[in-house]
């Protein structure tokens, strides 16, 4: 734990104090999630999201991702999973998009304080990005990124409204000990409604500082986040 706090701690000034240039812009994402409670160790978890930069000006994202999660005990669960990112490609006579590959695997500690739930996540990825060949084909390169989440969230008087903050750092250990090692950091807060034990729906504000172009460009980006979280169980049937 304290490595990864030392991290965050080294990481903020680096990238805050040496950039070059600096890009700001607004996105909006729209998030569904479903977890699929198969017994009371075994889940099932998916989502699908789309990005837009400039609020609705333009598609930036859309993402598919789907994973097994288990639970060791009362503080600990394990999960790994396959996850497709496609990136529209600006082109005039078709739509296109360019495909990200992703495995993970994560491991999740949770906790509660003061009727406050909390969790502490570190997940691997395998990206495997698209590249163009020689041959004006496409090839995946496969880089390595290391991704720890804490996570608060907290239920008003008892009440459905609830309240979460967060934060994530992640980092690429490929490239410790340069400038590419920080990809970005992720420092959120939410407001979320809980309509019934199945479906909850939050707004959420992001703030991302992300490395572009091999550490030549940090971008300063404002997120604004609807998510629609909806879980079901087989317990019951």
């Amino acid at each position: 734990m304290r490595f990864f706090f030392l991290i965050l701690l080294i990481a903020f000034p680096l990238f805050l104090f040496s950039q070059r240039k600096v890009d700001r812009f607004n996105l909006l994402w729209a998030n569904y999630q479903n977890i699929l409670r198969l017994n009371n160790r075994w889940e099932v978890l998916s989502d699908a999201q789309f990005r837009s930069k400039e609020i609705t000006r333009s598609w930036f994202l859309f993402a598919l991702r789907s994973g097994l999660s288990y639970k060791l005990n009362d503080k600990y669960k394990i999960a790994a999973g396959f996850c497709w990112f496609g990136v529209p490609v600006n082109n005039s006579t078709q739509f296109t998009l360019r495909n990200e590959w992703r495995p993970w695997q994560d491991i999740t500690r949770m906790g509660k304080f003061n009727r406050t739930d909390f969790i502490q996540r570190l997940r691997l990825e395998e990206r495997f990005l698209p590249m163009r060949s020689a041959d004006n084909g496409t090839v995946h390169d496969l880089t390595l990124r290391l991704r720890y989440k804490i996570d608060f969230e907290k239920f008003i008087n008892h009440s459905r409204w609830m309240v979460r903050v967060g934060d994530e750092l992640m980092v690429n250990p490929e490239y410790i000990g340069n400038n590419q090692f920080f990809d970005q950091n992720r420092l959120y807060a939410a407001m979320g409604y809980k309509f019934n034990k199945q479906f909850q729906c939050n707004l959420m504000y992001i703030k991302i500082y992300q490395w572009r172009n091999a550490a030549e460009t940090l971008e300063d980006q404002n997120v604004f986040r609807v998510n629609f979280i909806h879980q079901l169980s087989l317990l019951k049937l």
